[in-house]
């Protein structure tokens, strides 16, 4: 009587591990098709460098300084052409290189394109548009000649 409740139960369990076995199979076959995936039409990248990215670089005394810190990967012999308005950028080892000089004071803000070969299709380009802005104020400094810090003393 006790073989007779035992052979299902031995049964039940070597069933179970075959599916166990089967999802495991399954799983890795999919783990492995998806990796075989990640490079295929990526974006290729030959570099990290840390970046510290600021929404103002202006702030006054008693005012909370908040920027965000991450690793930005890049590729430095990117043939990436990056516009702003309307003219291209130079790019140096991957990354634009942009400079401007405002002729007055408040938020400036700015943008452009980059602009990739497209890793699914070379004869196709891909845009990315991208913001930023940042604030000019005039040079201000104070002069105070030595000589003139006399005290008069009056009697």
């Amino acid at each position: 009587m006790a073989t007779f409740y035992h052979t299902p139960v031995v049964a039940a369990m070597a069933l179970l591990s075959k599916i166990q076995s089967d999802v495991k199979t399954a799983e890795s076959q999919v783990n492995n098709y998806l990796l075989s995936k990640i490079n295929a039409k990526d974006i290729k990248f030959t570099d990290v460098e840390p970046k510290v990215v600021a929404p103002t670089s202006y702030v006054l005394t008693g005012q909370d300084y908040k920027a965000d810190v991450f690793l930005a990967a890049f590729n430095k012999s990117s043939d990436a052409e990056i516009v702003v308005g309307g003219r291209a950028l130079p790019v140096e080892n991957g990354m634009g290189k942009y400079v401007d000089r405002p002729g007055s004071e408040g938020v400036k803000k700015w943008g452009g394109i980059i602009k990739v070969k497209d890793p699914e299709d070379p004869t196709k380009v891909k845009e990315y548009p991208f913001e930023a802005e940042y604030i000019a104020a005039k040079p201000a400094a104070v002069i105070s000649p030595t000589k003139m810090n006399v005290f008069l003393h009056w009697p």
